[in-house]
């Protein structure tokens, strides 16, 4: 078996209990998102950010080092999954499934000052880091009945959604 296969069986949801590097990947990554969810969560209470912002901080720069390496593996390994094979297409393909996009959505708050991105006329993108709790749709099969929910109701919650942001936009403005 190869190093690029193994690496994808350990970052794909466990098949099997028997493959303890996998479990405890699932294990560690569900972790993390539940640390982070909760961490967003605090670090809403202006009075707690203001004394432990720096730990908040490093938190985050660990979290998103962790998703990024993730994001990373996955697009170099998905290759060895059949529906993947092709080199390119395949990885375009990966990096289009919802999940890689949702992968990417959490990461790319943290990445986009870099390149001149200011987040503050942006704070919808700091709010993706929300979407770190939908990570976690790959390891729960609860979570994946609401994801065939949102799947088949997709166009009404894309309209929703489109009203929302409309709304939000809006009222900002008047702010």
């Amino acid at each position: 078996m190869s190093i690029q296969t193994r690496v994808w069986e350990i970052v794909e949801k466990a098949k099997s209990e028997d493959d303890i590097a996998s479990r405890m990947f699932d294990i560690t990554i569900l972790s993390l998102i539940f640390l982070n969810v909760l961490a967003v969560i605090v670090e809403s209470v202006p009075s707690i950010r203001e004394q432990w912002g720096e730990y908040f901080d490093l938190f985050e720069l660990f979290s998103v080092g962790v998703f990024t390496v993730e994001y990373l593996l996955r697009a170099w390994s998905c290759v060895t999954d059949e529906s993947y094979s092709n080199p390119i297409r395949g990885r375009i393909g990966h990096a289009l499934s919802p999940m890689s996009i949702i992968d990417l959505l959490v990461i790319a708050p943290f990445y986009l000052p870099f390149i001149g991105v200011d987040l503050r006329s942006l704070r919808i993108l700091r709010m993706m880091r929300v979407l770190r709790v939908v990570k976690g749709v790959r390891y729960s099969e609860s979570l994946g009945i609401i994801k065939k929910v949102f799947t088949s109701k997709k166009e009404e919650l894309i309209l929703t959604s489109i009203l929302m942001l409309f709304l939000l936009v809006i009222s900002s403005c008047l702010l």
